[in-house]
């Protein structure tokens, strides 16, 4: 046990869109829904090979 309690979804939303909000170009934050809507990506995919 860690001692923590569980994020509501809302919670762990509200976190998200926070902490991204300097990332966003629109200053606005991601919301979780935007990220699981975008498409799965294997690691390394999306880099430029040299």
């Amino acid at each position: 046990m860690t001692g923590r309690g569980r994020l509501s979804y809302r919670r762990a939303a509200e976190l998200f869109t926070s902490a991204t909000r300097p990332l966003d170009p629109s200053g606005r934050g991601w919301t979780l829904l935007a990220l699981r809507d975008r498409p799965a990506t294997a690691a390394g995919q999306n880099s430029t090979s040299t």
